[in-house]
Order: structure tokens, then C-alpha cells, then sequence
């Protein structure tokens, strides 16, 4: 994250896939909180979060149990311009799933 700072204070704008990046080892490390708040940075810099920058952060929420932030992502990328793949669904089902409601999973289409 320092180098991230340095890079984006003295070099060229960080792009979506230096955000996914670092997102995506944020979220490995359990730290979706700072996760979103790199998205916002992201978002605040005129960077638009991607197929992939979404699952990365869906993936995460999934992972630690935060089914409500989930299902707020998963809706907004419903929403969005986004065209989701089998994968964002496969994560967000999985989710479901895993927190006991099946019935959900089965109903998302």
C-alpha cells in the first residue's frame, strides 16, 4: 500500500487493474473494509470498476460472511452496465448458500 501511494502521488494514474490488484489481496487477507475503500478511491479518481474489479470484492464479502454487502454489490452490478457471467453468479449463489439459503440460490436467475 506505501508504494501504491508513492506510485500515485509521483507517477502515472493507477488503473482499474492496479485496483483489482490490490483489491484482491486485500481481500485475501480479510480486509474487505479497506477493499471498498479502495473502490471509492478508485471511483473518486475517475477509474471505473470492471467485471472483474465487482467478483473480486463480491468474492471477498462471500468469503468473510457479509451476505448484505454482498447482495448490495451483487444488485448494483444487476443494475450497472455490467453484462455479470456465470462466475459472478456461481459466487454470489455460493454465498447464499453456504448461509443457509438455498431456496434464495435456487431463485436466482
Amino acid at each position: 500500500m506505501e508504494l501504491f501511494h508513492e506510485i500515485s502521488q509521483l507517477g502515472p494514474i493507477p488503473d482499474t487493474v492496479t485496483y483489482s490488484t490490490l483489491m484482491q489481496g486485500m481481500c485475501q487477507l480479510g480486509r474487505t473494509s479497506s477493499a471498498c475503500e479502495l473502490l471509492r478511491k478508485m471511483l473518486a479518481f475517475g477509474q471505473v470498476p470492471d467485471l472483474v474489479t465487482c467478483s473480486i470484492l463480491l468474492d471477498g464479502f462471500r468469503k468473510r460472511g457479509k451476505l448484505q454487502e454482498a447482495l448490495k454489490l451483487f444488485q448494483a452490478m444487476r443494475n450497472s452496465k455490467l453484462e455479470l457471467n456465470i462466475g459472478c453468479y456461481n459466487i454470489f449463489i455460493d454465498g447464499l448458500c453456504k448461509a443457509g439459503h438455498i431456496e434464495a440460490g435456487k431463485d436466482i436467475s
